[in-house]
């Protein structure tokens, strides 16, 4: 496995010598994660390019939403659990972050035809979620930490008066090490799409979205001497206080206003009533981000001395685009006698990744950023598979499915893919009123370092559990 110290929550040389954060994690944030869009196509395993015969379809296949005959209104609402299990220097920490968000609510309209048919619908679909959780605590025997760490590069540690006045410390390790992050918010996508039957049984349509949503972090980060060592250290020399250390912390707080739009144009074929093919294609889609970073900073000592820095000194603003790459998907279903089987497959190319449009960001770490992307990142094939059975009376529906999201980092093994594993149920009453339950349960291995590169490294053992219910109506 091969990543820079750039894949941790945040660069410090970044944020705190440059005043930024972009990184290759935010790149990773912004496309990742599982984004299914109702409990049916949730069930599936997100299975749906060549099914999409639902208000889900504008998300999935716009193609597909030329199969719906009837107005239909449809919405639901997910629940979201992310539980994060991080070893760190022999010891285990658990620790979880949940949301609860509106899902997604769609409205489409079949116009008249004469022959074939002509569909229009709008709707809001909740793409991504941020949530994260983070919590680690452990003795560092080394001989290093983030105060040194951070006086390479940083004004930080001589205002806390962790430095003499040529910025030299004698701190070299052997302290406990701790810290959490929190991160919450979501993307959400506002879709306008329309299908036509261009001939007998061959559908194509376009969505065209418009991107809105927001991102919170929180990340702290703690350094205590539980053991005495630096007690009779006067880390100031000239200011007695400074002998008797106790505490180091640092909170960074990053706030994302996030904006953009994309444009997905798809097929459909139907071969009869048993089976169906379905292809799309996602073009690049820019991400746009006013960004706001601060840092908070204080030392603890043994007298009741607290000493801080000016957080006003170390606010930043930035506003920059993200142009997400091409996504091609090609999908097959398959109906017999009640039982439906999809597949499909994506194809994504992370190298084509860009920031572009950049305001308060030097263009040398834009272009050294660009090019960790092309050096670093890879293209990904991502598989999705799900079933359906139906039993006629009463109209009910049970469905499971599987999916991967690939790690986009070049060298990681399959332990750092994430992998989802699915299922729900549901009602369908007259072919008009439906119910509709899924179960998502994702899983997948991640490190991080706080500093360096694995000095002071955790491991973590991810978990998420996404319950959704969607309901639908056509009349």
């Amino acid at each position: 496995m091969k990543r820079l110290v750039l894949f941790t929550f945040i660069s410090l040389f970044l944020l705190i010598a440059e005043g930024y954060s972009q990184t290759l994690l935010d790149i990773q944030r912004l496309g990742t994660g599982f984004s299914g869009v109702s409990a049916r196509a949730a069930g599936l395993g997100n299975s749906y390019t060549a099914i999409s015969d639902d208000g889900a379809g504008m998300f999935y296949n716009p193609a597909g939403i030329g199969l719906i005959r009837k107005f239909e209104f449809s919405g639901g609402f997910n629940y979201n659990n992310f539980g994060n299990t991080a070893d760190f220097l022999g010891k285990s920490t658990e620790y979880s972050n949940s949301s609860t968000k509106i899902d997604n609510f769609a409205f489409v309209i079949p116009f008249p035809t004469v022959r074939g048919s002509l569909v229009f619908g709008v709707g809001y679909n909740n793409i991504t979620d941020f949530n994260y959780a983070l919590k680690f605590s452990g003795f560092n025997n080394g001989s290093t930490s983030m105060i040194q760490d951070m006086n390479v590069y940083s004004e930080i540690p001589y205002e806390l008066y962790l430095t003499d006045d040529n910025y030299n410390t004698q701190i070299a390790g052997r302290l406990n090490q701790s810290g959490s992050t929190l991160n919450s918010g979501s993307l959400g996508l506002w879709t306008f799409s329309g299908s036509i039957e261009a001939a007998q049984d061959l559908f194509l349509g376009a969505s065209l979205g418009f991107i809105n949503g927001s991102f919170a972090g929180s990340r702290e980060y703690y350094e205590d001497d539980l053991q005495g060592v630096y007690k009779n250290v006067e880390l100031a020399p000239g200011y007695a206080f400074t002998k008797d250390f106790r505490t180091f912390y640092l909170n960074q707080l990053l706030n994302w206003d996030i904006g953009g739009y994309d444009l997905k144009i798809g097929m459909l074929y139907k071969l009869k009533n048993f089976a169906r093919v379905g292809v799309t294609i996602q073009f690049p889609r820019t991400v746009s981000i006013k960004e706001t970073y601060s840092v908070n900073a204080y030392t603890d000592w043994g007298d009741g001395t607290r000493k801080e820095i000016a957080t006003e000194d170390y606010t930043y603003k930035s506003e920059y685009d993200i142009i997400q790459p091409y996504k091609m998907t090609a999908g097959a279903s398959a109906n017999f006698k009640g039982l439906i089987a999809s597949a499909e497959v994506t194809l994504t190319d992370y190298t084509q990744t860009k920031m572009e449009n950049t305001k308060g960001i030097q263009a040398g770490d834009v272009a050294a950023l660009n090019k960790d992307i092309k050096d670093y990142m890879r293209a990904v094939l991502d598989y999705n598979f799900g079933v359906e059975y139906t039993i006629p009376d009463p109209g009910f529906r049970i469905r499971a499915g599987f999916m991967t999201q690939k790690s986009a980092y070049k060298g990681d093994g399959s332990d750092y893919d994430r992998k989802y594993v699915t299922g729900g149920f549901g009602f369908l009453v007259d072919n008009s009123v439906s119910f509709d339950v899924a179960y998502v349960r994702g899983f997948w291995n991640d490190y991080g370092d706080n500093y360096g590169s694995g000095v002071s490294r955790y491991f973590q053992s991810v978990t998420t559990d996404k319950v959704i219910l969607s309901f639908g109506y056509r009349f």
